[in-house]
């Protein structure tokens, strides 16, 4: 009986350690074909345009998004001619539009939530293990008729009204082409608590020697939310720093 469970528990051990293998080995050839870790670490900022469709509202607005490899970001969507700043991030305060299109600092949860995204540069799994995420093969799984890797990916806990919760995402990257065409995880907080998330990636475009998804759509328990049609990348662009700091007045 001993034997039997030592013979078990070495079983479980190798198998925690292929599972392990293979997802590091998995997540390697996404970095590399979408970049290469050389070309990757050279990234400093990313900035994004293109049109976001928000579907209970049947609009489509223009939207810029920058990121900094120091944490620094700025969203904004141009809602008839006016700037509505989604999310801005200085490096010290958060700060946005609220429903009257006036600025103002945001909580300490969005905060949390921003200061989080810092480690997500360029994009999440890169250098995963460095971060300290955990990964999981689970398997594979056929996404709108695609053959899948489904990676389990653990990231930093985060505290939900107080309590540390843990930080999952689902990961789907194509078999063949190594691309990630899905990421998956439950909402903790908010009007979609509970629900799934899901955001779907395709339409890969090389830009400047990356390729990145020119199409994602985001969808709750199944039912579209938004749809992000990207219509110009640029690395490592010229930022004027003055887009990230909170103006003194609206005025």
């Amino acid at each position: 009986m001993k034997k039997t469970l030592n013979l078990m528990l070495i079983l479980f051990l190798y198998s925690c350690v292929i599972n392990a293998q293979s997802a590091k080995e998995i997540l390697k050839k996404y970095t590399e074909n979408t970049g290469g870790q050389k070309q990757w670490e050279k990234v400093n900022s990313m900035e994004v345009t293109g049109k976001v469709k928000i579907i209970a509202q049947n609009m489509e607005l223009p939207f810029l998004r920058i990121r900094m490899a120091d944490g620094r970001q700025y969203t904004s969507l141009d809602i008839n001619g006016m700037s509505y700043i989604s999310t801005a991030f200085d490096g010290k305060i958060v700060w946005g539009s609220n429903s009257q299109m006036k600025l103002v600092e945001k909580d300490s949860t969005e905060k949390e939530r921003v200061i989080l995204e810092k480690k997500e540069f360029p994009y999440t799994t890169f250098g995963w293990e460095k971060k300290g995420f955990k990964a999981e093969l689970i398997g594979k799984e056929i996404i709108n008729d695609t053959e899948t890797f489904k990676i389990k990916l653990i990231k930093d806990s985060i505290y939900v009204n107080g309590n540390k919760t843990e930080n999952i995402n689902f990961l789907y990257i194509d078999t063949h082409k190594y691309q990630l065409i899905l990421t998956e995880s439950t909402v903790q907080e908010g009007v979609n608590k509970g629900k799934i998330m899901r955001a779907y990636m395709s339409d890969y475009r090389e830009v400047e020697g990356y390729w990145y998804p020119f199409y994602s759509e985001l969808k709750y328990d199944e039912e579209s939310s938004q749809i992000f049609l990207t219509e110009k990348v640029k690395i490592n662009s010229s930022i004027d720093d003055k887009i990230f700091t909170m103006p003194i007045t609206n005025n």
